[in-house]
């Protein structure tokens, strides 16, 4: 287990830098249309394409997310729980986001096939979309994957419900359990 959770953690490290170069062309891609648009009335073609496929890529960094526990919880209830009760209510929370993620990467699976069988481009950029599509529902999957990791590992050693969660930048551990 301390492999798989170790290989996972490897990869959505190196996810973190591909999702941190994709909102740097992101950014830069929208502020010079934004200059082209209203400084000189010529806005860049395929930029909106440009963002989307690269907010695609950034969903990659759920994973990283997930893994590092930086995800933030709204604790003003659980915070006031019995720890068994937060134990349990974090549980649920976890096997909703589970499922989510599991039924988000399936339909857009189901999506990029049909993208591939109709041929479907982006125009401007001149790339097929259904590889981009793949890469979203990928985002969600390993995102499933590393939820299911941190919840088992969490739930072996009896911390589920001793989170830190980092809000604002600075870590806010929750007591209990």
């Amino acid at each position: 287990m301390s492999k798989i959770y170790r290989a996972m953690e490897i990869f959505c490290k190196a996810v973190n830098v591909i999702c941190m170069a994709a909102i740097a062309v992101m950014m830069l891609a929208v502020f010079a249309d934004v200059v082209m648009r209203f400084i000189f009335s010529r806005p860049i073609s395929g930029v909106t394409e440009l963002a989307q496929c690269c907010w695609m890529v950034m969903t990659l960094s759920f994973g990283v997310v997930i893994m590092e526990n930086a995800n933030t919880m709204v604790d003003i209830f659980v915070n006031k729980m019995h720890p068994q009760a937060k134990r349990i209510v974090i549980l649920f929370v976890d096997v909703v986001a589970i499922a989510y993620c599991f039924v988000i990467g399936y339909r857009t699976i189901l999506k990029s096939i049909s993208s591939a069988n109709a041929n479907i481009m982006y125009v401007m950029l001149g790339l097929k979309e259904w590889p981009v599509m793949l890469l979203f529902a990928c985002s969600f999957l390993i995102a499933g994957i590393a939820t299911i990791l941190v919840t088992i590992t969490e739930w072996q050693s009896n911390t589920i419900a001793c989170r830190e969660y980092k809000l604002n930048g600075k870590a806010a551990k929750t007591e209990g359990a």
